[in-house]
Order: C-alpha cells, then structure tokens, then sequence
C-alpha cells in the first residue's frame, strides 16, 4: 500500500511511548520516555504541542474531560489537569513502576498494571479500589470490558487472563506467550482489545498472530495472521468492525473482521518497532500510533475506498445450487421478503457512475449484526460461516439449518455455585520468584543462596552468615540449552541442595554438596524417573527429601543412600524440615471463592543421630490458612516448632500443648506503615521471642543488591480488647507460656535444656499472674482470682496469693487457695522423689554393667586354666561370702514397710577388691588430688568406667538409642556423665550397713503399732529421702543448701533442693565420685544429724500434715492458720 497516507514526526524521546485521543476526537495526546506530556490539537505535524513535564519516564496515559491520568516512574498513576497543567492528586501507588494504563468506555473505570505483579482498578464515581493479585511477571496491559464486567491483563509469565470485576477472582487463564522476567526482555508488549459496545469478544495479541477470543467462554473463534514478527499491539475500530494490528518490526495490518480479510498492509521505512495503535473516534477513518523511537505517526484513509471484496468460494456456491446456478439471485429482494433497506451484496460491482462511499463518512453508517437484531428480531440478514465452519458441520447440513433457521434448542445448562479457585503453585520458603534474572533462592537461619544471570554468566553464591563454619562456595548454573539451571535450593549446617527442571532429554537431576563430609569427593547427584520432575526441595539433619509432580516424597542420605519413599495425598505445596521432623504441605482439595484447601502431614522420619523410629505426629490436617489467601512461607521455629505465614500476613504457630493446633502469633502486615509494604520473613525464634524478616517497602520481595538487612519483630497473641490492662497481662501470660513450651518437646526427644530459661520463664509467668490476681481482687472477681491462684507454678507462688488475699479481707478466697496450696506442696514432694529416684536406677544399673564386664573379663582370661583353689581365688570367695551376709543381714534386719515404686533390691556382682588387695589386671595412675589419692576406696577408675557414655538428666526416659550430644540448632549447656559403681567390697560393705542403720534408727520403736492411720504421702517422702542420704547427692546438698539459699532468697526450701541437686549433676565424674565416698565414709552423727534437723524443720514449716497426731489435734483449721500468719506478717 501507498505510504503517503503515512506520516511520522518525533514527538518523545527514545523508548516506549503511548497515543490517546479526547472523547471529541479533535486531539491526541503523546507520552514516553523524555517524562513529558504532548497535547497536539490540529493533527498536524507543523503543530507546535503543549508540554507539561511530569517525571523522568511516562508509562502510559489516559484522558478523561479535562484530567489526564498518567502511570510515571514515581510507582503510582497521577492525575493532572489540562487546563492549568497542575498535578490534582494520586489516582493509586504500586510498590514498582506502573506498565499500562486504560481507561473503560463508560469513562468511570481506570486499570493499571504494575511491575509488582499486580493490577488495580479504581471506581471514579466512588473511589472504590480493587486489587487483582495472581501474576507472576509484570503486567504487560490491560484491558477494560466495555459492559464493566470483566478485566483482561497480560503479563510476563506468558498468560492472559480474565478476572471478574466484582469479586477479583480469576475466570479464564490462557498462555499467548513465552514467559519472560521483564518488560524489556518480553517478546511483545501484548495489548489488547475489545470490541466496542458489546464486548462479544477480544482480541489478543500472542506471537506473530492477533487471536479473538469469544465473550464468556473464551474460546479461540479466529486467529488473524501475517508473514511478519510478533505483534505488538492491536485496537478495534469505533464501529466495531475493523482490526488494527501493528508488530516489533513497524508493520501496520487492517483486517474486515465481517469478511476476516486484510484490507491494507504497510511499513514504515524505520522499520521501529510500533508500541501503540488507536483509531480516532470520530470515526474520521484515522489511525495514530507511536513507536519505541518516541515519534507519533497519522495514517489517513486506514480503511481503503474500495476494498476488494471476498469472493464466495466455489464449495460454497455449491451448496445454493438452484434452477438458475446463481448464488446472487438468493440474495435478491425478491427472494427475501423484508422491510428495512436492502442489505449490501458482497459481490456486486458498483455502478460506473455511481459515487463511491467512504464507510467513515458521517452520513454513511454501517448499521452491526446487533443493531438490526436490537430493531427486529424477524429482519436479522443471514450470516454466512467461514469455511472452518462449513468442514466441522455435518454433510448433511441443510440450506436451512446455515441459514440460522435451525429448531431451537434447550439451552445448555451453565453451572451457577460457587466459581473454583486455581490451585496454589508449588514454592519455596524465603525464596524470590524463579523468573528473576537476580534472586535469592533460599535465605534461612545458616547463610544465603543467590543466583544471578546476566550477559556473562548463570552462577548461584552460597553465604554463610558464620564464616567460621564455613567458606563461600560458588557454583555454574548454565542450563545447556540457556538461562538457568537449577532453580530449586536448599541450605543446612551439613548440605546445600539443588534441583533442577528437566530439559528436552535430560530427566530432573538433584545435586548435593555435602560440605560437611570428612571425604574428598562431596558432591553427588541423582536424575528423578522419566515424567517426574522436583517441585519441593529441604535438607534435615542428615538427609535431605524432595518432592516431584507425582506426589511422591523421596529421601536420602547427604551421602546419597536412597532411603524411603511414599506418596502424598495430593500436589505439594512446600516442604520444610528441622532436625529429624519433616513437614509436607499439598492440595487436599479444589478450593472455592478464593480460598485454597490445603492439607499437611508432620513426620518424625527416625534418620539421624539418636533419633527415634519413624512415627507421624500429624497426618492429612487441613492447614489453617487467612480467607482468600495463600501459604507464602513454611518452616520451623529455631526450636524446631512448625509455623506458617500466609498472604495476609498473619504468622500462625503449632501449639503442641494444645491438640497441635494453630495459633496466630503475630500480624505481619499491622506492622507496616503502608498497605504496600511487606515483610518477608527468614527465620522465627522462641527463646528469644522474636521474627527476623525483611522489609519490602512497595514489594512483597527483596532485592538481591543492595543487601537487605533484615527487622527483628516481636510476636503479639490477638486477644480481644488488646488495649486494656486485663488483656495485656493476659497477653503476656499466655505468649510466655506457648513459648516455653518447646522445652517439654525436646527434652522428651533428647536435648539437654538450660535450667536457668526455664527458672526465667516460671518467675515471668508467676510475675503476670500475680498482676492478673491484684486486678481481679480489686475488680471483686474472686472466681476469677481463684483460677489464677490455679495457675502458679509453685506452693510458694500460691502462699503469695493467699497473702495477698488476705490483706485485701478475702477470707473465703484465702481458704480455698491454701486446699491449692497444699495440693501442689505435695505434688512437688513427688516430683523431687521420682527425680532422685530415677538417678539412684540410673547409679545401679551403671555399677552392674561395670561389674558384668570385669566378672566377662575374669572369665575370658581364666579360660583353659585349671580351677584349683588359690590364695587369690580363696580371698575372693571370702570377699563374696562377706557381701552376701551382710546384705542377708540388712534384709532381715528392715522392719520399714516400703511402698510399691521404692527401688528394687537388684542382685549385685561380687567386687573383685577390698581396701587392701588391688586388682592385678587395672593400671593405676597417681592422682594429683587430695580426694582421688590412690588410698582412697574411690580412687582408682576402671577402663569402663572412664569410656561410659555421657548422660543427660533425659536418661531416666526410655530410648533404644543414645542421646546425640548435639542436634540441630538447639546447644547443650551441660552434659552429665554417668557415675562409676565403686567396686571395693569393704565400700560396698559399709554402704549396705549404713543404709541399714540409718533405716533403724529413723524410724522409733513401737511407731508402727502406736499409730493407726497410714503415714501420708509427705511423710513417706521424706522417709525415703533420708534413706538415700547415703548417696553423694544428699551430702553435696546438705552442705550447700545454706549459701544457695542466701544467695536465692525468693525460692523456698524445695526449690533450693532442687537447684542443690541441679548444680550436683553439673559436677564432673571425679568430684561426683568423691562426694559419693565421703557420704559412704560419713560417720552416723554429724552431717547426717545436721540433714535431719533441718529435714524435721523443713517438714514443719512446709507440710503442717506431717507433724505429730498430737500437734494436728491442737491445730486450727489450714487456710484459718495461713491467713492469721498473713496478718501477723502484715503488722
């Protein structure tokens, strides 16, 4: 076609640019890359423009009367008024720049994409905003329907999709193009358009064709195609009828969207690539574009005068064949009877005199298919189907039934519930999305994976944020056929982990660097079955599991062992891993209006150093997951308790105490200034309580430089009335309480847990609930209060409550928090039993494997020799008889009734020496201390003693294994050794006798028969605790019982004990065994004496049932006792 209709001038500066008309059509405006805005008001390229300046870079524009709407580099779309060029306000922000601005036809609607993936659409009537959220690219365009009921965006992840303008939910998602990361590097800018008026269908651009897509069910009815690149952009004429297409390579393309032919075609010498097209709505038959040059160009007389007109195809014709062989004469108005105008006949040849009609001149109008319906229904003109129609319908088709005259049908049913909601894609936490050229791959509590890709290379950097544990390590992430690689990453204290996508032949391939190895070779790799491809990647402590498409879950060890395989119950989600716990989230179902039905499993899966069989602790829950929202994050606290986070920012944890349910803990998004802004979040913490996450101000992802440093934010519990006092100090309570609780979870797996957290959190709690407790008191809410008294942690804690109460004149309150009193005094007393008792097993049995393995090793070297009698033999029976006796002796000499959990009389191996014969076979090392020396009975350890495992104070807790010294994250802060059985005789002699005399002589005479009513449960405490006060631990506590308590004066006598013993079990072997020998040498007076006195005392001032029946008959009534020494106390 002839360029001269054709004319371009510069208008912007280099870059993209976009062209608008006014309502009128009598202006145009232009804006691009130079930040300005050119009003051009005679169409012509001699006009001089009027300017106004509004940033670096414009985006796109749209003009509305008297405002222009403009999406600039400021990351918001901006309103300024024409007439006096002043800026009037901000339409809406984005977190990143704008891509695309349109405007509805009714003029009441604005949309805008943004490079933050998200679009927005704004009511001008009612300021109304709507956010639409699912893309994983930028926006490339938008489109507004012109009846407002649906929205059209494209994007870079390659799809179209329509989204429904009343609720923002997604209707249809089709893929037009080849994914990209960035406007820049997208091979087309994708803009769309409606048809006018009705908006029966759309037309999209998507490669080298412009494809319409039907209204409502979105099915491809026509793709228009050229010989040329891919199109850019296309636009609807006014009327309707006419397509205008434009490409990267400056081509302009007319098509008749009635007959699906191309009326004109044309190129610019530039040849620059064409960014935007729009025809005039005065429908004066012109076309203005611009292109990534920032010149603005006019094509007049788009439509040709005389376009040639379709012929009917010769299949066709053959279809109407009647007496006369003409097609024409069917179209005679003598052979259709109507009432309206003549329709115009596709091939009648125009008259040589007859004037030629421009179709967009005012009085000529081209009346649409839906006009003549809307007229009347009985004159609506035949439509001829395409060609594709006529091959899909039936050979027997009559001339009928193309003529629309086919019998009415029942309608299709359509389905009106509830509209699905698209699954959630799989993710990884604390990792940026995949189509970033920069991104983190995963960043966590042990270092940071990046991967970057630019003209250079495709690398991955592994950081540790310790460098002494290790150094950073680089890898190549070139993919063979380009781009990157491995796009999946997992980084622990042992491994770092890669997956990576399968390619046209090669299958998915996980790749593990186990850096922690004592081996050279540290990196191994494995490719997944044909069709299955990773989707989910984490590492624990010494494995690592990934997840493929076939919802299978496969482990292995970091050194590459395959060890287990099972599959989930639907597509994963996220997986997420802490020391020997697995947690698999997936789609347990469709979900519906926005809502995503997920589902989770909690796996124990028993590999690892001292770990447990494999058991599941949670299998096949759904997921407490926000309304509307997505899981965004997945992990465990550094204590190894499982949260989430979702789209709304709502952090939920795992309350094992209770059901292992989810509890909210914190509300990310109420801690940001702008609904904009984002926290992505890295790690979790529960001693201390705090969240570490990044702050993405405009973004809900980081960028990989500068190096975002991360916030530390501090959880809060959403109980109601959270600004009053009562709920404040709940608040407190309740977080202190779920936080501690962790504790209980890895002492039962093993871990060894500072005892000094523990003390911290009991006083916390007991400070809270002693403030609940005044308040309540003073609110008059004793119920109220009496739970509280409920809740304290010790005796002790209760005592305070019950002065306090019988300060304030609460007499009944006091009564019935001194019956709680009592009851937790004697809970403790049990505790403090099966504690030492649990130790004093652990003490036996330790001494009978010692002697179990000397008495194997006597027999080992004894084999083959003869078994006469020897001076040394002789001895050794003698030494065994002696034991026998005395422990015969001590049986029948015990007259104290023991209860049914008191220690079992274990049958104990003979000692192989006294204090004066040594053991042939022992080496004996000088000792530099005056409590080891080599007289001393103690002194001289065995080989098995001194190889004996380290012990916890968890030992007493069945387990087939050992307990690891370390796990995970979680430091031990001590480890107990476990004590050696002394072996000499005349020790073992000595103990036995001084157990049974300290059983004779505690008990009085006649005491058994003289009472009538059984001895309390706190008197049989303290029973047996002065007959294990031969042990080393009671003396070690007798003695410095004193000074703990002077130096802790806010714990009572119980509580001084058990940190007396707690500082016992920090003893090392040695000084253990020496305080053992001087508690079995120990004469019956003296220490012991002093230990009982102050036993009797402690007896007295803590449990007042244990006194004498002639002191409990004297006695008033308990709680009356503890109020009058309230008030004693008080003057």
């Amino acid at each position: 076609m002839a360029l001269e209709n054709l004319s371009i001038w510069d208008a912007n500066g280099d870059g993209i640019a976009d062209v608008c008309f006014n309502a009128p059509g009598d202006t145009f405006f232009t804006a691009g890359a130079d930040g300005n805005i050119k009003t051009w008001s005679n169409l012509k390229e001699t006009s001089t423009p009027k300017t106004i300046k509004v940033g670096e870079t414009i985006y796109g524009l749209v003009v509305k009367d008297e405002s222009v709407y403009v999406a600039s580099d400021n990351n918001a779309v901006d309103e300024y008024s024409l007439s006096d060029s002043s800026h009037s306000g901000v339409l809406f922000r984005f977190t990143a720049n704008p891509t695309h601005v349109a405007l509805s036809e009714s003029q009441n609607l604005i949309a805008a994409g943004s490079s933050d993936f998200t679009a927005k659409l704004v009511d001008l009537d009612t300021n109304e905003q709507k956010d639409f959220v699912g893309h994983k690219a930028p926006i490339l365009s938008v489109a507004i329907d012109p009846v407002n009921e649906y929205l059209a965006t494209t994007s870079c992840d390659g799809n179209f999709r329509l989204w429904n303008l009343m609720d923002s939910s997604v209707v249809e998602t089709i893929g037009i193009v080849k994914p990209s990361n960035d406007i820049g590097n997208s091979e087309s800018l994708c803009r769309m358009s409606w048809r006018p008026a009705t908006g029966e269908d759309i037309a999209v651009p998507s490669g080298n064709c412009i494809n319409v897509y039907s209204r409502d069910t979105w099915i491809l009815t026509h793709s228009f195609q050229t010989p040329s690149k891919p199109f850019n952009c296309c636009n609807y004429s006014p009327c309707g009828r006419f397509l205008a297409g434009a490409t990267v390579d400056g081509f302009i393309c007319i098509w008749d969207t009635e007959t699906q032919e191309c009326l004109q075609t044309l190129q610019h010498s530039s040849k620059a690539s064409i960014c935007s097209v729009v025809w005039n709505p005065k429908e004066d038959n012109t076309l203005a574009i611009t292109n990534v040059k920032g010149q603005v160009g006019l094509l007049q007389n788009a439509v040709p005068a005389n376009p040639v007109q379709k012929s009917v195809p010769d299949d066709l014709e053959a279809l109407f064949e009647n007496e006369d062989g003409k097609l024409d004469e069917f179209f005679d108005d003598d052979a259709v009877e109507s009432n309206t105008s003549q329709p115009s006949q596709p091939n009648a040849e125009p008259a040589p005199d007859a004037p030629q009609e421009n179709p967009f001149d005012d009085d000529f109008d081209i009346p649409s298919t839906n006009q003549l319906l809307a007229a009347n229904d009985d004159l609506a003109p035949p439509t001829i189907p395409t060609i594709a129609k006529l091959q899909e319908d039936d050979a027997t088709s009559s001339v009928s039934e193309l003529l629309g005259d086919k019998p009415a049908q029942d309608p299709k049913r359509v389905y009106e519930g509830p509209a699905p909601t698209p699954m959630q894609p799989p993710f990884q936490s604390s990792a940026t999305p995949e189509h970033l050229s920069h991104r983190f791959m995963v960043w966590n509590s042990v270092g940071v994976i990046r991967s970057y890709t630019d003209e250079t290379e495709s690398a991955i950097d592994v950081e540790f944020h310790d460098k002494q544990h290790h150094y950073a390590l680089h890898f190549n992430n070139e993919s063979p056929e380009g781009g990157s690689y491995h796009t999946l990453a997992d980084l622990s204290m042992n491994a770092v982990a890669f997956a990576a996508e399968s390619l046209e032949d090669v299958p998915s391939k996980l790749t593990v660097t186990y850096y922690a190895t004592w081996e050279g070779n540290k990196e191994w790799n494995i490719y997944m079955p044909d069709g299955e491809e990773i989707k989910a990647i984490t590492i624990g402590e010494s494995w690592v599991a990934v997840c493929t498409d076939a919802r299978l879950v496969r482990m292995f060890s970091l050194a590459g062992m395959q060890r287990f395989i099972f599959s989930i119950p639907g597509p994963v989600v996220s997986m997420a891993a802490h020391t020997d716990q697995l947690m698999v989230v997936y789609h347990s179902s469709q979900g519906f209006n926005g809502n995503q039905s997920l589902g989770y499993m909690l796996l124990e899966v028993g590999l690892g150093t001292g770990a447990n069989r494999a058991r599941k602790i949670v299998g096949g829950e759904p997921l407490s997951v926000s309304k509307k929202s997505t899981l965004q994050w997945l992990g465990f606290s550094a204590e190894g308790t499982p949260v989430t986070v979702d789209s709304s920012g709502v952090v939920r944890m795992m309350n094992r105490g209770f059901c292992n349910s989810w509890i909210p803990v914190l509300y990310l998004d109420k801690l940001t200034k702008s609904r904009y802004d984002h926290y992505w979040v890295i790690a979790l913490h529960e001693n201390p309580q705090d969240v570490r996450a990044v702050l993405c101000k405009g973004s809900r992802y980081p960028s990989t430089i500068p190096r975002p440093f991360p916030s530390v934010l501090q959880y809060k519990l959403p109980l109601c009335e959270d600004d009053s006092e009562k709920s404040k100090l709940e608040e407190e309570y309740w977080r202190t309480r779920l936080f501690s609780s962790h504790t209980d979870f890895l002492e039962a797996h093993g871990f060894e847990m500072d005892e000094a957290h523990k003390r911290e959190a009991k006083v916390l709690m007991q400070h809270s609930l002693m403030k609940m407790f005044a308040l309540a008191c003073k609110s008059d809410k004793e119920s109220r209060a009496l739970e509280i008294g409920d809740l304290m942690p010790t005796s002790s804690a209760v005592n305070l409550t019950i002065k306090y109460a019988s300060r304030v004149k609460k007499m009944v309150l006091a009564q019935k928090l001194g019956e709680i009193a009592q009851e937790k005094t004697q809970e403790e007393m049990l505790a403090v039993m099966k504690m030492q008792r649990s130790q004093q097993q652990i003490d036996s049995d330790d001494g009978e494997e010692e002697d179990q393995d000397v008495d194997d090793f006597r027999q080992k070297i004894q084999a083959g020799y003869s078994h006469t009698s020897t001076e040394w033999a002789d001895h050794k029976k003698a030494t065994a008889s002696t034991q026998q006796q005395d422990a015969n002796a001590v049986s029948s000499t015990s007259t104290q009734a023991t209860d049914a959990d008191d220690l079992p009389d274990l049958p104990r191996k003979p000692s192989l020496g006294t204090a004066t014969t040594r053991n042939p076979f022992k080496a004996v090392k000088p000792s530099t201390s005056a409590a080891t020396t080599s007289s001393s009975p103690g002194s001289a350890k065995s080989d098995s003693a001194s190889g004996s495992k380290v012990t916890s104070v968890l030992d007493s807790i069945p387990r087939k294994s050992a307990v690891p010294k370390q796990r995970g994250v979680i430091p031990k802060s001590h480890s107990v050794s476990k004590k050696p059985r002394p072996k000499d005789g005349k020790k073992q002699q000595t103990l036995l006798g001084s157990k049974s005399k300290f059983r004779l002589t505690s008990t009085p005479k006649g005491k058994a028969t003289t009472v009538e009513d059984p001895p309390s449960v706190n008197q049989q405490v303290l029973k047996d605790i002065r007959n294990e006060f031969s042990s080393g631990v009671m003396l070690y506590v007798s003695e410095t019982r004193e000074g703990l308590a002077d130096e802790n004066p806010d714990l009572d006598g119980m509580e001084v004990r058990k940190l007396a013993i707690s500082n016992f079990k920090k003893l090392t072997p040695d000084e253990r065994q020496a305080w053992n020998a001087r508690a079995k040498t120990a004469p019956a007076g003296g220490a012991k004496r002093k230990l009982q006195d102050e036993e009797n005392g402690e007896e007295a001032e803590n449990f007042p049932a244990a006194k004498s029946k002639k002191s409990e008959s004297q006695a008033a009534d308990p709680s009356a006792r503890l109020a009058a020494f309230a008030y004693e106390s008080e003057g």
